[in-house]
């Protein structure tokens, strides 16, 4: 929670008597000496000076006017200026203009979230309909009242408006992460059942290939392009029965935190990125293992892959580009994997686009791309990983067509 108390908080103090307006002035006023001040407002108001050895009270920014419309102007610049006034205290009476309440309720239409203290020598004053229109936030207080009095409500109030900001950020905070839990809830149940139907429909492509291609005859010169046309749709079948089982594992399993191995984290990938498995014709991808395949992690499965996926999506996009670009051009992305007592290190390192002098921390940040049509979330991916874990992720670049290196770390064993 940030400070509820401000160094210099921002308070209105409205009165047509100039001898008012001082004693305000000395007694909240950095430079005043304390005993001084409430000597001041003592003259004015019943109150009796503070012992020398007090504690000095807190310092205010303090605005003054002596009629309700001046008090409205030097609100509204306060507010465009970016420093509300947290309490205004004003007198009830001050003609010829405005009294008190009209004052108070053109300030609210201003900012709703300024407190009201009114100030009253008087007892004819209807308090009932004061608070019938001010509803809440609203404060009386009679003089001749005690300058510790008024020193304690300003501080007090202050404070109340503090919090108030932070409860309605927290609000807006806790809205909208309600909003996003709901999306993802939503989006959840809607992929599932996209997910299982295509899951269906891929098994039941791949038993009716397995029909046709024991129940009907083909004639000899046909047989080798029959069978070559139904195993190629066989293989892409299994690849996307595959892909929908990873899909499926990543949304039910993104908050669980469990033990895998090198093998799964490895297997898991090739099946959401096919380029992994199979060359391309200007992509290679080597792996670099310097640690067993049957090592294991204990850490969350899904969101490891999703952060490592990100960064193998992001080079395999910057070869494909190049690739384009240059004729006869080689694409290769060494994929590093390390582990120490510390934790494990995985460096992707490729020698497409690269990028030019940029804060490559820019990368991470929610909606950065540099890539048209691309919704900059993918390294974000990256960031909440590292984040949760208690990781670290790096990316630099030696330049424009010089390639990328991201190297991501992360504890071996994550404990929640």
């Amino acid at each position: 929670m940030s400070n509820l108390i401000d160094p210099t908080p921002a308070i209105l103090v409205v009165d047509d008597d100039p001898r008012q307006i001082s004693a305000y002035q000395s007694l909240f006023s950095p430079q005043a000496e304390t005993g001084a001040a409430l000597s001041t407002l003592a003259q004015l108001v019943d109150a009796k000076p503070q012992a020398e050895n007090a504690n000095p009270p807190p310092t205010f920014s303090l605005l003054t006017a002596q009629q309700g419309d001046e008090a409205v102007a030097v609100f509204a610049v306060s507010l465009k200026t970016n420093q509300p006034v947290r309490v205004a205290f004003i007198d009830m009476r001050m003609p010829p203009g405005m009294n008190g309440l009209q004052t108070a309720e053109k300030l609210r239409e201003l900012d709703s979230c300024v407190y009201i203290v009114i100030v009253t020598a008087y007892t004819d004053v209807d308090m009932t309909n004061i608070s019938e229109v001010l509803q809440e936030d609203v404060l009386f207080v009679r003089k001749p009242f005690q300058a510790e009095e008024v020193m304690q409500i300003a501080r007090n109030f202050c404070q109340a408006w503090a919090r108030d900001r932070e409860l309605t950020r927290l609000k807006a905070q806790l809205e909208q992460n309600a909003e996003c839990n709901l999306y993802e809830a939503a989006l959840y149940e809607v992929t599932q059942g996209v997910l299982a139907d295509m899951a269906d429909k891929i098994n039941a492509q791949s038993g009716l290939l397995t029909y046709l291609s024991t129940q009907f005859k083909v004639e000899a010169e046909q047989k080798p392009s029959f069978e070559h046309v139904t195993g190629t749709v066989l293989d892409e079948s299994r690849q996307l029965s595959q892909l929908v089982k990873a899909l499926q594992k990543l949304s039910v399993e993104s908050d669980q935190v469990s033990v895998f191995s090198v093998r799964d984290l490895i297997s898991e990938l090739q099946v959401l990125i096919p380029a992994l498995a199979s060359e391309h014709e200007c992509i290679r991808v080597r792996w670099e293992l310097n640690v067993p395949e049957y090592t294991t992690f204990h850490s969350y499965f899904s969101k490891l892959i999703l952060a490592v996926a990100a960064l193998l999506k992001n080079a395999e996009e910057a070869l494909y580009n190049r690739c384009q670009k240059t004729k006869g051009f080689d694409g290769l992305i060494r994929i590093q994997l390390a582990t120490d007592e510390h934790g494990a290190t995985l460096t992707v390192v490729d020698n497409g686009n690269g990028c030019q002098s940029v804060d490559t921390k820019l990368f991470f940040q929610p909606g950065f791309t540099q890539k048209p049509g691309h919704a900059g979330m993918g390294l974000t991916m990256v960031a909440q990983f590292v984040e949760k874990v208690g990781g670290h992720i790096s990316l630099d670049s030696p330049g424009e067509n010089r390639g990328m290196r991201a190297q991501l770390r992360f504890p071996l064993n994550f404990h929640q």
